[in-house]
């Protein structure tokens, strides 16, 4: 077979058209592979698996007959199965690439049912591919019969462009109205939040362009197999006149060149015949390896994309496997288990840039920021574009109490995506740390308005509500953040601190319970479940909890401050002390353990623990440093006075808290103004409250 001749050249440029195929629907798998990467990793914001999502749109277009079963292969839908099949990933993700996939295929399920026109003609045209089929073995045998004639192979790459042409305007307006479909769906039915939009759209598209790649080369792969057959039996199966000793050859071709001359004479009857020619096979075994080598080249290729695509998985699909995995134990609460499993996502792949984001999630909701921001870097460095990532990078600056830093971030996401609810929130968040409330409302109203499942916009105007003692407003929101999905020890936590407001401490100590439970490495929950105890006045509980709280957490004052105003008022008057200055120590602005050592100081029944010129210095500093003072608080000062012999400035002081303290407390602090005109100094056991 030469390349130049016609025939020859016609079957090489099939043969090259075949790889270009392959070609082509390697990059489609690896651009959708890609794609669902980046998005196979980030949580959708409506938080349904892939297969509770297809099964919540089928239920919703009138299709619940339709089954979603698993497929150990591809994701599609079965048209005359009725049954979508998705794999184990699709299936048990819920991520936002899983949510694509699922949708777009119940897509493909309402096109049938509903008789769109391109899946009508699909379902009536596959018929007619098996009868193209039969024409090209049939052109095959003509082609075998006479392989002189190369309008053999010429019908066949002919009937084979035809195959293509008409799965072209099948599979393409199919594969896009589906992926059409499938975001009205989903739009529809509020799964989808604005933000999320544009990654959604990557995942459909490069999900469609998959399919069309595939079925090209189902069908590319029929024309080079029909074109190899036909060489084969055209080759395998010649006649032995047809290939002579190559002196025959040039005697032929000398014959053709020589002058006509006289007839020969008749030759006669009885002559013996010639001996039989001897068969030089080097010439069709040559044809025969120049035709089998590249098309076994090309039977590889196929075995090994087909084998790659439906067996064996890439480091990088494991990788994407354990992600998927860890963000489901992650949405669960099992924030250490769900670190490991990312890490070992990781391992498996170093530039899965949505690993580093999930598991700068779990990071910061277990408040090692340190950890968190590392990841986000490493997240950014490899895809700089994701807002979300720069949103968090915004509200670990924000917990740091870099303001700047975090604004800088957050308006940055907000620029490049003005409607996204978590640069929203986090730009909330930073307002509240900055105690411009009306600013924060403002942001979480905006966010919840443009995702109503954005669970922490409900939370932190909870925090703004209960702040601005609007206490029936703040636990309608904090409930609604748990409704929608925020299953963290940080919604339970924000509930239970309106219960406190509310003096409802059996129920603030439950939510305590269940942040306890979500995080139990955490010791903020321990330290505010204690506070819960001490105000209910259960000590033992309440000093339980702390103790523990201060092995999780070491460095953090407010447990050591709450220690110790439990321990005052149990009469453990050493301990107080030593937590006070603890307290003051890890944190030298905090205001609270000044105004406990204070009290101790005035108050505390042992005179070895009195100091009135300290009670007096720590009282003044508290007042100082705290940002907003309760009515209480001048109280310690005028208790400290009193301590000190200055009984003109304890009466003063006492008299500016009678005017400011609630009603129910008036009586008592009457009771103590009396004391000091009588210029006595009080003596009592603290009932004072942590803060």
């Amino acid at each position: 077979m030469d390349l130049f001749e016609p025939v020859g050249a016609v079957y090489w440029i099939q043969l090259f058209g075949a790889v270009l195929v392959l070609f082509v629907i390697g990059w489609s798998r690896r651009h959708l592979q890609r794609s669902f990467g980046v998005y196979g990793g980030v949580p959708s914001s409506c938080g349904l698996t892939g297969a509770s999502a297809a099964r919540r749109l089928l239920a919703a277009v009138g299709l619940s007959h339709v089954r979603v079963v698993r497929s150990n292969t591809v994701d599609c839908y079965h048209p005359r199965k009725k049954e979508i099949r998705l794999r184990d990933t699709t299936y048990d993700s819920s991520s936002l690439g899983a949510l694509a996939i699922a949708a777009h295929e119940v897509g493909h399920a309402l096109q049938f049912a509903i008789g769109f026109f391109p899946a009508r003609l699909r379902a009536r045209i596959r018929p007619i591919m098996f009868l193209f089929l039969a024409a090209i073995i049939g052109f095959i045998f003509l082609g075998h019969a006479d392989p002189s004639f190369p309008w053999a192979v010429a019908g066949i790459t002919g009937i084979g462009l035809l195959l293509l042409l008409v799965q072209v305007p099948m599979v393409l307006p199919l594969e896009f109205d589906a992926s059409r479909r499938a975001k009205a769906l989903v739009r529809e039915h509020q799964m989808l939040a604005p933000f999320e939009e544009s990654g959604f759209q990557q995942v459909l598209k490069a999900a469609g362009r998959t399919y069309v790649a595939w079925e090209g080369l189902r069908w590319g792969m029929v024309i080079a197999g029909a074109v190899a057959l036909f060489w084969l039996t055209t080759i395998l199966t010649f006649d032995s006149g047809d290939f002579l000793p190559p002196e025959d050859l040039i005697g032929q071709a000398q014959d053709v060149r020589a002058l006509p001359g006289p007839p020969a004479p008749p030759q006669p009857e009885n002559l013996d015949l010639e001996p039989p020619v001897n068969i030089d096979l080097t010439w069709p075994l040559l044809s025969t390896g120049a035709m089998l080598i590249p098309a076994l080249v090309l039977v590889f290729l196929v075995s090994r994309l087909t084998t790659n695509a439906r067996g064996q998985k890439t480091s990088y699909m494991k990788a994407i496997e354990r992600n998927n995995a860890a963000q489901a134990l992650s949405q669960r609460g099992e924030l250490t288990e769900a670190i490991e499993a990312f890490t070992s996502a990781l391992a498996l792949d170093r530039k899965l840039h949505a690993a580093y984001y999930n598991r700068a999630n779990c990071y910061l909701r277990l408040g090692r920021l340190d950890e968190a921001l590392a990841d986000i870097e490493s997240s950014l460095l490899l895809n700089p574009n994701v807002v979300d990532a720069i949103a968090i990078r915004g509200q670990i600056a924000t917990l740091r109490g870099k303001y700047d830093i975090a604004q800088a971030d957050l308006d940055k996401a907000l620029e490049m995506s003005p409607n996204s609810s978590a640069a929203l929130t986090y730009r909330g968040n930073l307002w509240v740390a900055q105690a411009d409330y009306e600013r924060a409302r403002a942001d979480y109203d905006r966010a919840i308005q443009v995702n109503p499942a954005e669970s922490r916009a409900y939370q932190g105007r909870g925090l703004v509500w209960l702040v601005q003692g609007k206490l029936d407003a703040a636990l309608a929101d904090c409930s609604q953040a748990l409704a929608s999905g925020a299953n963290d020890s940080s919604a339970y936590s924000m509930r239970a601190q309106v219960w406190l407001a509310k003096e409802d401490h059996d129920r603030a100590i439950a939510d305590f319970t269940s942040a306890v439970a979500q995080s139990p490495e955490s010791g903020d929950p321990l330290r505010d479940r204690g506070l819960a105890y001490y105000l209910k006045g259960d000590l033992d509980h309440a000093i339980a909890d702390l103790n523990e709280g201060i092995r999780l957490n070491p460095q953090d004052p407010v447990t050591y401050n709450n220690r110790g105003a439990a321990y005052l008022k149990a009469g453990r008057y050493s301990e107080s002390l030593a937590d006070l200055e603890a307290a003051i120590q890890l944190k030298a602005d905090f205001p609270n353990p000044h105004k406990h050592l204070a009290w101790l100081r005035a108050t505390c029944p042992e005179p070895a623990f009195r100091d009135g010129s300290a009670a007096v210095a720590h009282a003044t500093r508290a007042l100082e440093l705290a940002k907003e003072t309760p009515a209480d608080w001048y109280a310690v000062l005028a208790a400290a006075y009193a301590e000190a012999g200055d009984f003109d400035q304890a009466v003063s002081w006492q008299t500016k808290c009678l005017e400011q303290s609630k009603p129910s407390e008036q009586p008592a602090m009457r009771e103590r103004l009396a004391l000091f005109e009588s210029r006595q100094p009080f003596r009592e056991e603290l009932t004072l409250q942590p803060v």
